[in-house]
């Protein structure tokens, strides 16, 4: 699906410095030779829009050097334009275990959830795919105005029993840290679950 892949700016090496200043010089030197280099080699109107700001990409690179895993959250109804392939790429290389989740499942027909799962499986196998739903059951059945909006504008319903995705988010987190002992978060998701069927 995508045809040329760009990448996304890292976070430049300091060098050993410790200087707040020339760090902040470093970084502000690497992301505008960064931005040039992409609108150098694509046109304007072949992009789409991106984050100028260097500010929020240091909090990117920040929240990338903390985390043992990241989420990346995609509309199932579009994910590919919300899912960002040099980020992933990157993040495997830097041994980051990378999460899918795919979100509004219960607005689209069951097998395009499993298709787009399948489809994300195998073009990137070190990326763990799971499903959220907008809403649990209860909210779907004690809310009729929210029913009636529903069916004006979604043409599937409600797909699915009850909410998916909590205690699904849950077992995934524990396989890719078995080493963690996760159990009670998992049981409180599991209560919740059985609650709502």
């Amino acid at each position: 699906i995508y045809s040329e892949i760009i990448d996304f700016p890292k976070r430049p090496d300091w060098n050993g410095e410790t200087d707040a200043k020339k760090i902040d010089e470093i970084e502000k030197a690497a992301f505008e030779k960064y931005v040039e280099k992409v609108h150098d080699e694509f046109e304007g109107r072949n992009l789409s829009f991106f984050e100028h700001n260097l500010e929020t990409w240091r909090q990117l690179w920040r929240i990338m050097e903390l985390c043992d895993v990241i989420c990346i959250v995609a509309d199932v109804r579009h994910p590919v334009l919300h899912f960002p392939p040099a980020l992933y790429h990157h993040l495997v290389s830097q041994k980051t275990k990378v999460l899918l989740i795919l979100s509004k499942v219960d607005l689209v027909a069951p097998e395009l959830y499993a298709a787009w799962k399948k489809y994300f499986s195998s073009f990137y196998p070190e990326l763990r795919v799971i499903g959220f739903t907008c809403f649990d059951a209860f909210t779907y059945r004690d809310n009729k105005t929210f029913q009636k909006r529903r069916q004006r504008t979604v043409k599937f319903g409600n797909q699915f029993s009850s909410q998916i995705g909590p205690l699904e988010l849950g077992e995934t987190i524990q396989k890719m840290f078995p080493d963690f002992h996760l159990e009670n978060w998992i049981n409180q998701l599991k209560t919740i679950a059985k609650v709502q069927f």
